[in-house]
């Protein structure tokens, strides 16, 4: 037995999860990853259908996020589509531990997202 399954259009996704907050009132929502601000225009896409399918206005919609693709824009674009919170999460002080929790074995690249986050997490040191 196999643990992959279709993905999701957005539009699908959205209904399962606007199904599910109303019957169980769930607030706020949080989407998290893998790393979900990978794929801009599906996630970006899922929060439009989100907030149609349930426009509530109290409802709040979190995207958590190793930040190491966010760029201002980016973010511009999702909160225009729904988001309300957006939690950067933080995988480590050094490349090195940074690469043993994202799996990432390319040094190069792994430097490029630290360096991204640390910057988009607000990180000085």
């Amino acid at each position: 037995m196999h643990n992959v399954a279709e993905s999701l259009t957005p539009f699908e996704a959205a209904t399962v999860l606007a199904v599910g907050r109303n019957k169980y009132g769930v607030n706020p929502m949080a989407i998290s990853g893998g790393e979900p601000t990978l794929n801009k225009e599906w996630l970006t896409r899922f929060f439009q259908e989100l907030t149609r399918l349930d426009p509530d206005s109290e409802a709040r919609l979190r995207l958590d996020t190793n930040a190491t693709v966010l760029t201002s824009e980016y973010v511009d674009r999702l909160v225009e589509a729904g988001v309300t919170d957006i939690g950067p999460d933080l995988k480590g002080l050094r490349t090195e531990t940074f690469m043993k929790i994202t799996g990432i074995t390319d040094r190069g690249l792994a430097d490029r997202y630290f360096e991204e986050c640390l910057v988009n997490c607000g990180v000085h040191y």
